[in-house]
């Protein structure tokens, strides 16, 4: 069985299993890193969906409320 999906943690993502908004020169990748921000109470009931935080190496197209790190 798969490791329980914890918030805070980092995870490789199916890129068709994440919804952006439409961005037509975005090129989908094979997977994408993603941060879990839901909170481990809704993962603890079964929740279907889990919100996450994209990252990205692509710092072009960042916006002031993004956080280069």
């Amino acid at each position: 069985a798969p490791p329980p999906i914890r918030q805070g943690h980092f995870y490789w993502v199916d890129d068709e299993a994440i919804f952006f908004p439409e961005e037509p020169e975005r090129e989908p990748h094979p997977t994408r890193g993603c941060i879990v921000i839901e909170g481990d109470e809704s993962l603890r009931h079964g929740a279907a969906r889990v919100l996450v935080v994209p990252t990205s190496t692509d710092v072009a197209r960042k916006d002031v409320y993004d956080v280069i790190i």
